[in-house]
């Protein structure tokens, strides 16, 4: 149940009107002794819906998936989160773990487990982070966010950002 839950959650507002409009019509056809039609509805449904939500994902990724890395020196370094992703899985954890990284990007949400979801296939983990001016609660869907935080493998080919240092709106692209 709390994967349907998540899944549902992770659908924006077209994909949700698409998946509604399905099960309204597979209802339809089995009220109408169609079941093979009722069927079919559902998954052209959500063949379609998964398809518009990996679009959403791609273009989330090239607008807002630059990360920013602090460097010794203080220099900033963006590199892609494509280019961290596809390191990630070529076995170079090592060149990226527990670096200094900061993203911007339109706040969404935060999912069940207490991650924030930045829409784009990554997740911030806010454990620990105290959130001293009080800004995730007056957060609203939309608003741009700066979050600097530290890189911490999760699997061998996947990675999200913890012990986050600071979070605050952003207006404008850093």
């Amino acid at each position: 149940m709390q994967q349907i839950k998540r899944a549902w959650n992770n659908q924006d507002l077209t994909n949700k009107v698409i998946l509604v409009t399905g099960v309204i019509m597979a209802i339809v056809c089995l009220v109408m002794g169609e079941g093979l039609y009722s069927v079919i509805f559902i998954l052209l449904m959500a063949a379609f819906a998964m398809a518009h939500s990996n679009q959403r994902s791609k273009r989330l990724r090239r607008l807002y998936g630059g990360m920013y890395f602090h460097m010794p020196d203080g220099e900033i370094v963006l590199l892609d989160f494509e280019q961290v992703s596809s390191g990630y899985v070529k076995g170079q954890q090592g060149n990226y773990a527990d670096r200094l990284v900061s993203l911007w990007f339109p706040y969404w949400r935060i999912n069940e487990d207490g991650l924030l979801d930045t829409g784009f296939g990554l997740e911030i983990d806010l454990t620990g982070f105290d959130d001293p001016d009080g800004l995730l609660p007056r957060l609203k869907k939309g608003d741009f966010i700066y979050v600097t935080g530290r890189i911490q493998a999760k699997r061998r080919d996947y990675f999200r950002i913890d012990r986050v240092e600071e979070i605050r709106r952003q207006k404008t692209r850093p």
